[in-house]
């Protein structure tokens, strides 16, 4: 799709977004883009983020794989925009920050009770 896009002059904003799926689907993925893994992606059959990022849950993986089909969609007119794109990322990373304070506070907690115990 980018070298066809680029050939012939037709790149756009919502092209950026294409390209910019394909570079995240690799970097989650750690493989090379083939069309079966954007085959998966499309349809939606199992989260894709590889192992070796063990600090990513599972609820975390499926979700960027759902965005990751947003914004393959060959429809370049129904793909969202690189703000949206943009605003997508920062709610999920604030997502997982409050997720990580909330596991940390819990960990402080039971700490805390512990050394209460203890003393």
């Amino acid at each position: 799709m980018m070298a066809v896009v680029c050939f012939l002059g037709k790149r756009k904003m919502k092209s950026d977004v294409y390209i910019f799926s394909l570079l995240l689907l690799e970097l989650i993925t750690k493989k090379e883009y083939h069309y079966k893994i954007v085959d998966v992606v499309e349809r939606g059959e199992k989260q894709l983020v590889d192992e070796s990022f063990k600090e990513v849950d599972d609820a975390t993986a499926w979700e960027i794989t759902q965005l990751i089909s947003k914004y393959m969609i060959y429809n370049a007119a129904k793909r969202p925009t690189m703000k949206e794109v943009s605003d997508a990322l920062k709610a999920m990373r604030a997502r997982g920050d409050k997720r990580k304070r909330a596991e940390s506070e819990a960990l402080l907690s039971r700490l805390s009770c512990f050394y209460f115990c203890i003393n």
